[in-house]
């Protein structure tokens, strides 16, 4: 279902989203996915990489910060294209004004 599709999770370092990016990756996903735990987004990264040999990439950032939201969404376009799945695992009040 994933491979070779662009799939970016917000809030994909622990948890639920963490599953989602492990899923992704493992069905052959080009995933990048953004979270506020550096140490765990970058373990995870790491341990896709090595597991799949696929394209995984980090963003650190918060889902809170209509800046973040911009560069990692630029970013993903620039080096991916089109984003074809998206999962936003973050909790609403991160959203709220």
């Amino acid at each position: 279902m994933y491979r070779d599709k662009v799939c970016v999770v917000i809030g994909g370092a622990v948890g639920a989203g963490k599953k989602a990016v492990e899923k992704m990756a493992a069905e052959g996903g080009i995933v990048a996915f953004m979270d506020t735990d550096k140490e765990a987004g970058c373990r995870l990264r790491d341990e896709l990489i090595e597991q799949y040999c696929g394209d995984v990439w980090f963003f650190h950032g918060d889902a809170a910060s209509e800046e973040d939201i911009e560069i990692f969404t630029a970013a993903v376009n620039g080096q991916f294209g089109e984003i074809d799945y998206l999962v936003n695992h973050v909790p609403s009040r991160a959203f709220m004004i």
